[in-house]
C-alpha cells in the first residue's frame, strides 16, 4: 500500500508505493515479462521476507498479478497488470538517470526489441501526438471547468 504522506501530489503517492528500493527493482525486472519469486530473489538481492511482502503489496495496488505454477508445493510467477506497464516510462526515466549520473555499468540495457539499439524515456503529448524535449515541458495548475464570473451591477 502507498504510504501515506499527507500530500494531494501524484509524485508523492508514488513514490509511497513504488519509490522503495525492492519494489523499483522487481518493477524492473517484471518489465520484462513473467518471473518466479526464485527469480526475482536471485535478481533484486530482496531477502524472502521482503520479497514476499513487497509483492503482497503490489498485488494488493493492481500492479502485479501471480499465477500457479505448480500446486505441491504451491510456486507462483508473477507478472504485471495493465496498470503495472504503465510503470515503464518512470522505471526508464530512473534507469537513464542512473546510467547518466551515477557511475554504474550494470550488465544489462533497455532496447528495441527490433534493431537492439537502445532506447530513451521521453515525455509525450497525447493532443499533439508527439514527443516533447524537457524544455518544453512546464508544470501547470490542473484545468478545471473555468468558474461563472458573477455578473456587478451597477447601483
Amino acid at each position: 500500500m502507498p504510504k501515506n504522506y499527507d500530500q494531494n501530489c501524484p509524485i508523492a503517492w508514488t513514490a509511497g508505493l513504488i519509490g522503495e528500493r525492492w519494489t523499483s527493482l522487481i518493477v524492473r525486472d517484471l518489465l520484462l515479462g513473467k518471473t518466479t519469486f526464485s527469480e526475482l530473489a536471485a535478481s533484486t538481492g530482496a531477502s524472502t521476507n521482503t520479497l514476499s511482502s513487497r509483492l503482497r503489496d503490489l498485488e494488493l495496488e493492481g500492479i502485479v498479478e501471480r499465477h500457479q505454477y505448480q500446486e505441491h508445493p504451491a510456486r507462483f510467477e508473477y507478472e504485471l497488470t495493465e496498470k503495472g506497464r504503465k510503470l515503464h516510462r518512470l522505471i526508464g526515466a530512473m534507469y537513464a538517470y542512473g546510467m547518466n549520473y551515477g557511475g554504474v555499468s550494470p550488465s544489462y540495457a533497455f532496447a528495441h526489441e527490433e534493431c537492439g539499439s537502445p532506447v530513451e524515456p521521453e515525455w509525450y503529448c497525447e493532443t499533439c501526438q508527439r514527443a516533447v524535449g524537457e524544455r518544453e515541458v512546464v508544470r501547470a495548475q490542473r484545468m478545471l471547468k473555468p468558474a461563472r464570473r458573477r455578473s456587478r451591477r451597477a447601483s
